[in-house]
């Protein structure tokens, strides 16, 4: 009795049980030619994702906004303005101008790092806060002020006073950087910077220690910090991205 798969049922020249090995069924030809087609659908498909994954992270990389603001071009802070503008945590002073080399107000530096540490207070509600003469409801900052001060973020003047329009300092803006990151006090001596001028007895030098050792800070050629002077705004924007590290 002759074995089915001894037969050439197709007068191929190929017995039926060696098909697939000689390749001369068509239907296994078919399936080879599909399995091709397939893998190169794959192919096509996964060129593309890796080209949209490629152009995301290219346009993530390149934040510039110099066509939004024509004093920024070139500007040691301009990815730091952009990624903060694309955020929507700053804008510019009026059309077309941020002002990088301006000073900030505390209540300006205050809304900055708030949003950078995720805390918003239009998602709170019935915000209130009474201990500081100069803060008002109505105002742009108040709930600003409301939410921070509910956390224990802030510290008024000895006439009761926030300060809200007043400049901030390099010194007082780091303070309520690692404040609101709540970074504990910890022990330190002026060794644990390579900052020469600040006052190790401060309020503020833990925060400029801790800040200098996350990169959060640098100070300028000649080893000072200077913790009296005005934040700029571009140094303002800048801080506040590199705090982020602590969030």
């Amino acid at each position: 009795e002759t074995s089915p798969l001894l037969d050439d049922t197709d007068k191929d020249g190929a017995n039926d049980g060696d098909e697939v090995t000689a390749g001369t069924d068509p239907n296994v030809e078919d399936a080879v030619e599909e399995d091709e087609e397939i893998s190169e659908t794959i192919d096509k498909e996964e060129s593309s994702i890796v080209d949209l994954l490629s152009g995301a992270k290219s346009s993530l990389n390149t934040n510039s906004c110099s066509t939004t603001f024509t004093d920024i071009e070139g500007h040691w802070a301009e990815d730091a303005i952009c990624a903060h503008y694309d955020r929507g945590i700053v804008s510019g002073k009026s059309s077309g101008i941020f002002d990088p080399d301006a000073n900030v107000t505390r209540a300006e530096f205050l809304k900055m790092i708030m949003l950078i540490a995720g805390l918003d207070p239009e998602d709170e509600s019935d915000l209130e806060v009474t201990k500081y003469s100069d803060v008002n409801p109505g105002d742009w900052f108040y709930e600003y002020v409301a939410l921070a001060d509910s956390y224990g973020y802030l510290w008024e003047a000895d006439d009761g006073t926030w300060e809200p329009n007043e400049s901030i300092t390099r010194g007082d803006a780091i303070l309520l950087v690692v404040r609101i990151a709540e970074q504990a006090l910890y022990d330190f001596t002026a060794e644990d910077s390579s900052f020469t001028d600040f006052d190790v007895d401060s309020d503020q030098a833990y925060a400029i220690i801790l800040a200098e050792q996350y990169g959060i800070i640098k100070g300028y050629d000649d080893g000072t910090f200077r913790p009296d002077d005005n934040i700029t705004r571009a140094e303002a924007v800048k801080v506040t991205y590199n705090a982020e590290v602590l969030f």
